[in-house]
């Protein structure tokens, strides 16, 4: 599907949806690779070492798969999921440099083995921040689309008050309708002493 110009209310919503689609097709098929590998080809008695990675990086990548599937549907509260599991990952990953860089003692930078993965989470926590760029404003243009379109959520529907049948509303010679109980006029006790 063709992306909607620059400038248009929609562009934002789909570069989101394309986002989250993509981030979430990469965790699950990582977490996938990952529980395969932990599990092994025979089922066997899984490493715990290797369930706990698999676990954080698969059900993520289901909640953006999820997230991707009701942001294309339109629903605000998934522009919030979103968001939240992004912010929750990057908070995380920042988390993960912090022991990286701290945990050691005499760290050394011009090692490989601190190198290489600072730089593969300054990578990631990069790809998240644009995604979580993308999600908000996929929310503004929520916002804007559902004004624009004429769609609000729990709008009050207006009363309308039930009045008279207009004259010609029955047939000819039908007459007004009558009343299922007459009740006839009562006579006031003081009219009648007079």
């Amino acid at each position: 599907m063709a992306l909607a110009p620059v400038g248009h209310p929609a562009r934002p919503l789909e570069l989101a949806i394309r986002s989250t689609r993509a981030l979430g097709v990469l965790l699950t098929g990582f977490g996938g690779l990952i529980t395969v590998v932990a599990f092994g080809l025979r089922w066997r008695r899984p490493d715990l070492g290797m369930i706990i990675p698999a676990a954080l990086i698969l059900s993520p990548g289901v909640l953006y798969l999820t997230v991707a599937a009701f942001l294309r549907r339109r629903h605000i509260w998934a522009v919030i999921a979103g968001a939240v599991v992004t912010g929750l990952y990057i908070a995380g990953a920042l988390f993960l440099a912090g022991v990286i860089v701290f945990g050691r003692r005499g760290l050394d930078f011009t090692d490989a083995a601190v190198l290489g993965p600072l730089f593969f989470i300054g990578l990631v926590v990069a790809a998240l921040g644009q995604l979580l760029y993308h999600l908000l404003q996929a929310g503004r243009s929520l916002h804007y689309l559902a004004a624009f379109e004429g769609r609000r959520g729990f709008e009050p529907l207006g009363v309308h008050p039930i009045g008279a049948a207009p004259p010609g509303t029955f047939p000819q010679g039908a007459g007004e309708p009558k009343p299922i109980l007459q009740i006839p006029p009562t006579r006031r006790a003081d009219n009648d002493d007079k």
